[in-house]
């Protein structure tokens, strides 16, 4: 079994692998001769006091030991008479569709908003003319809601699962090994729309399909089974077995599946998230140099509760403008806002807009 252990270090010795190397060893009290292979299995950012450290966790295998393989995404060849239909195109959509590869099913994806490139310029237009795009924006479209907000790899839950196979598949589709390290890992939205391009691109070249401008409108249900699914409002396919892979956000699918009588329970939240990044050094560690590029920004997580709502609310900021985290609309084109009493007892300071808080608070 491999030897865990935790050293701390500088931020700028984190590129010394021979120090990291030998001070594990004496952290571990094991001789080089003992051990055949080592690696940095996490890493993180420790600023809470005026001297900044690192947190460092090593893994060594001693001689006879076996290291762990990766576990790199594997295809196989799909069988074209099973398929499934996968709803949506963000993580869980992409996710499902790798591992119906993988199992030999093939997968038909049904993205309601445009590929990640084409996404970009219906973005450029909220942020410039405060046009939305009710079927592609920050919320819908390939890659799903994180896409184009940094591209954060980690949660605040516990009960989460192993995450490291989800992690090496996206190393596998051109990704940073970093990530398989860092505390708080993210790709960055510079690269991810290049990582979820490869993986749409893996899933056509084995067999799937992915289709963009595919909003599902309507199911085909006899006897308690699904038989079809409406795309755009007229046109039909016929899946018995569909993964709904929609998000949050696809409130119509909502009212579809209560119109169908459906059997499903949904959050009792509705999460925003804010990206932001603050300098390398806070106003603790306020003093009058430039920090140095081995200690990295750090993200700003903020959150809250709002009245009995368990979960966490938030703002949405583009670019300087505000936007009302239910219907869009921006704080500079003159639409009347109000702030709720729970939100300025919060920690996010949501905010509503009129005819949405009104109807909010209800």
């Amino acid at each position: 079994m491999s030897a865990l252990v935790q050293i701390v270090i500088k931020p700028q010795q984190q590129e010394d692998l021979e120090f990291i190397y030998r001070l594990g060893l004496q952290k571990a009290k094991l001789n080089p001769n003992e051990v055949i292979d080592w690696r940095i299995r996490k890493r993180s950012l420790d600023a809470r006091k005026a001297s900044i450290k690192l947190n460092v966790q090593l893994e060594f295998w001693k001689v006879g030991e076996v290291r762990e393989v990766a576990q790199a995404w594997r295809a196989k060849t799909v069988n074209p008479e099973k398929k499934v239909a996968i709803i949506g195109a963000g993580p869980a959509g992409l996710y499902a569709a790798l591992r119906a590869i993988e199992a030999g099913i093939t997968p038909v994806v049904f993205e309601r908003g445009k590929d990640v490139r084409a996404r970009r310029r219906d973005l450029a237009a909220i942020n410039k003319a405060q046009t939305v795009n009710p079927e592609s924006n920050y919320c819908f479209g390939e890659g799903g809601a994180g896409t184009y907000s940094d591209g954060k790899l980690y949660t605040r839950s516990k009960k989460r699962g192993n995450v490291l196979k989800a992690l090496e598949w996206l190393v596998h589709f051109g990704a940073s090994d970093d990530i398989l390290v860092e505390a708080h890992p993210h790709i960055g939205t510079n690269k991810l729309p290049a990582i979820i391009t490869a993986m749409r691109e893996a899933v056509i070249a084995y067999g799937g399909a992915v289709h963009f401008n595919a909003k599902l409108t309507d199911i085909k249900i006899e006897n308690n089974s699904i038989k079809g699914l409406e795309i755009n409002g007229d046109t039909w396919h016929d899946f018995s077995e569909v993964v709904l892979a929609t998000g949050h956000s696809a409130r119509d699918i909502f009212y579809l599946l209560h119109k169908k009588r459906g059997h499903y329970s949904c959050q009792t939240f509705c999460a925003w998230g804010s990206c932001r990044t603050h300098p390398r050094i806070n106003k603790r560690h306020s003093i009058p140099w430039r920090p140095p590029k081995s200690i990295p920004p750090s993200g700003v997580l903020r959150f809250g509760r709002t009245g009995k709502r368990n979960g966490c609310l938030f703002i949405l900021h583009v670019s300087g403008w505000d936007y009302c985290p239910m219907c869009y609309r921006s704080r500079r084109s003159g639409h009347q806002w109000l702030e709720s009493k729970q939100a300025k007892q919060s920690l996010c300071q949501l905010r509503y807009c009129g005819e949405c808080c009104s109807r909010r608070l209800a």
